[in-house]
């Protein structure tokens, strides 16, 4: 019944997110300056015999990308400043038909462009992709219902028509509020219920299912197969789904919102979540056997791998941080929540899960508690 109650609330959860106004975020994909040909080309020439100095100033800061105009609040970039300096000093060294006819100051001048690349460069941005603020949590509240109505140990039946009709009507929801922007969580969540259909269940034991020692194997020097841990499957393939949510969050709030690198860290989130998976699967294969020997030097390995990716999510978290963001409680919140996350992972250090079993139920609750904290945190930000 616990479970039960646990795959309610998220459910209760994902579904008022879905009732709330939602804000649009837009991913961007930006491409630094490169067109270098028509600006030396400009200058290897011979000028025009008309050309200005205003008209040539024009000219460089059109090829340069420095004439686009800016946005609210932003300021040029460096980049622009020195070559805004380089065309003062080619035009002020001396007259102005000195510098129109002499190709050495025109070389010299290019020299000055080039030498422009130390300097913070330009970038032409274009929105890509619109997410919703609240879908992606909405998302993780939905595989976290799923999973715990898979933990909570029903007939097939009642496992899989539930989580089948509550998976399509939320991506219809989804669909209905925004086709395009809502398409891919939409497929995603339909992708999750496939799971649990024909992947997770398959290789569970029906609640209804007899015993494994009243029904021995018929060659008695065979050894008995090791029965899937429902809960703690449903965990693992819950936490694989959901950590790229919140590191999905953390390049919304602080990395400029590119989709580039908010690919790379859902990557990296991803990989947090699947080496915890995979630590869980290393411990239940190699219980037994010749490949008990082999159980240990595994999750040592996937556990390096957890945290090699908890550093680097944390290292870029560091380097791309924005500490103010007055408009959104998630600016803080999403660097919190990614903690958690990874901290659920680390905790699979070897032989912790076998020894301690109560460290599982600590990953439980911080589960809990982080998906709780994630609604709060999307709701004050929406209301």
């Amino acid at each position: 019944m616990l479970f039960i109650a646990g795959s309610v609330l998220h459910a209760a959860l994902a579904i008022a997110l879905l009732a709330m106004p939602d804000a649009q975020l837009t991913l961007t994909l930006r491409h630094q300056f490169n067109d270098w040909g028509p600006l030396l080309d400009l200058l290897r020439s011979p000028l025009p015999a008309d050309a200005t100095v205003g008209s040539l100033r024009g000219q460089v800061m059109n090829l340069t990308w420095c004439a686009a105009p800016l946005p609210p609040g932003t300021s040029r970039a460096p980049y622009c400043g020195c070559i805004n300096h380089v065309i003062d000093i080619f035009t002020n060294d001396t007259s102005w038909s000195s510098a129109v006819d002499n190709p050495g100051m025109r070389n010299q001048a290019v020299i000055g462009f080039v030498s422009c690349l130390s300097a913070r460069p330009v970038w032409r941005v274009w929105p890509v992709w619109g997410v919703h603020y609240g879908t992606p949590a909405v998302y993780a509240l939905l595989v976290s219902s799923c999973f715990l109505w898979v933990a909570a140990g029903l007939r097939r039946r009642w496992t899989n028509i539930p989580i089948w009709v509550l998976c399509l009507a939320v991506s219809a929801a989804l669909v209905a509020q925004a086709p395009m922007r809502n398409s891919f969580w939409a497929i995603t969540i339909i992708l999750v219920a496939v799971l649990v259909e024909w992947v997770l269940l398959p290789g569970m034991p029906s609640p209804s299912a007899v015993p494994q020692e009243e029904s021995p194997p018929q060659n008695a020097s065979q050894e008995p197969l090791a029965t899937v841990n429902r809960v703690a499957s449903s965990f693992w393939w819950c936490e694989y789904l959901c950590a790229p949510v919140f590191a999905f969050y953390v390049p919304l709030m602080h990395c400029g919102r590119d989709f580039f690198m908010s690919g790379v860290l859902v990557m990296i989130g991803g990989a947090v979540g699947g080496l915890g998976l995979r630590s869980y699967w290393c411990a239940e294969a190699y219980k037994t056997g010749a490949q008990v020997q082999f159980r240990e030097a595994m999750q040592i390995i996937v556990w390096l791998g957890i945290l090699a990716s908890s550093v680097t999510l944390l290292s870029i978290t560091a380097v791309y941080y924005q500490p103010r963001q007055p408009e959104f409680s998630m600016g803080k919140g999403s660097i919190v929540l990614l903690c958690a996350t990874l901290a659920i992972g680390l905790l699979q250090w070897p032989g912790i899960p076998l020894q301690f079993p109560k460290v599982f139920d600590a990953q439980g609750a911080l589960a809990l508690a982080r998906n709780v904290a994630l609604f709060a945190l999307v709701v004050a930000d929406l209301v």
